[in-house]
């Protein structure tokens, strides 16, 4: 089938592998989980992390198969071919392959999330969550000695947040820390703090480039790119805490600094755009946005399920009991058996 149209073979190849590469980062997370959940003598995994899981899978699935039929149905008529169908009488050919190489997806993501301010708002708030949910995979990843973290990152990179984000709290209850150990305090190394500003730049020239093409997506690519530095940042150690004690998230997170600078630049960037008319009319303008394009869909619906995971996660981290270690008790009891 000849389609008059400029063809983006790279494009649809990231496509692809976008696909394959969510599928395998899913398989090699939950084989980590299992493995950890198997060694660490089975710990109790919270229903409600279980649940926000698949919930979070189920929605973001049926979101980003809604941004493909709408792309691929806008393709069939721009070029004026069949819209296909697999079953039915009236069965044609679905050209996958074709429309791959020759749409503009990611354009029209990119172009339909920032297309009013309400959208923007919405979806801006979404990218937000990413980068604090990166922030603090880099830092208690590396401090709970995660294994296979790049795979947790790397799922993050390909699907929106909160389903690494939930696969990695329960990761976490699946690494419980013995009574007897010391938790470090990390402290952030200065160039920490351009990443919430290269973070901020891109996020804010994005709007800029809407209807530009390709910068538009270059743009987005690069920040993107910016949610693997948490990964690759060197950290240091300042002190040590006492045996026994379990810090809830704010002590990690909430009370660094980092943190408290990356929410003034996201509410000063959202300051800038919030300009959506009076308060009353707020959450009908928000809704009707939420639910105006897929794309949208995908990343509002998904920043919900992002914020109920990280409010269950702040407030669960307040109770988890360490693990005493049973080798030092089983020392001392031999001497009491003898006697």
């Amino acid at each position: 089938m000849d389609i008059n149209a400029d063809t983006n073979l790279s494009g649809a190849l990231i496509f692809w592998a976008y696909i394959v590469g969510a599928l395998a980062c899913t398989g090699i997370v939950l084989n980590t989980i299992r493995q950890s959940y198997l060694s660490n003598g089975r710990p109790k995994i919270p229903p409600v992390l279980a649940t926000l899981a698949l919930s979070s899978f189920a929605t973001l699935s049926y979101h980003m198969l809604n941004v493909l039929i709408l792309s691929y149905q806008q393709w069939t008529a721009r070029h004026s071919i069949p819209l296909g169908a697999l079953i039915g009488a009236n069965r044609t050919p679905i050209h996958l392959w074709q429309w791959s190489i020759t749409s503009s997806l990611f354009q029209d993501f990119g172009e339909a999330i920032v297309a009013t301010k309400s959208r923007y708002l919405l979806s801006s708030s979404g990218l937000w969550s990413t980068l604090a949910v990166a922030v603090y995979m880099g830092i208690e990843g590396r401090r709970c000695k995660v294994p296979n973290l790049w795979a947790f990152f790397a799922l993050l990179e390909i699907l929106p947040t909160s389903f690494a984000q939930t696969l990695f709290y329960i990761m976490l209850c699946t690494k419980p820390q013995p009574a007897n150990s010391n938790h470090q305090s990390l402290s952030y190394w200065p160039f920490w703090y351009s990443v919430p500003l290269l973070y901020n730049y891109c996020l804010g020239k994005a709007p800029e480039y809407a209807g530009e093409g390709e910068w538009l997506i270059y743009t987005i690519l690069a920040a993107r790119v910016l949610l693997v530095l948490p990964l690759l940042l060197p950290l240091r150690s300042l002190s040590d805490q006492a045996p026994g004690t379990s810090p809830n998230t704010f002590q990690h997170v909430a009370t660094l600094r980092l943190f408290t600078f990356s929410v003034g630049i996201q509410y000063l960037t959202h300051k800038r755009i919030a300009d959506l008319g009076p308060w009353e009319q707020m959450p009908s303008v928000l809704f009707e946005a939420l639910n105006s394009h897929p794309a949208v869909q995908a990343l509002g619906y998904d920043l919900l399920h992002s914020v109920v995971a990280f409010g269950y996660w702040m407030l669960r981290r307040e109770d988890v009991k360490p693990v005493v270690d049973e080798g030092p008790r089983e020392q001392k009891t031999l001497p009491k058996k003898r006697r």
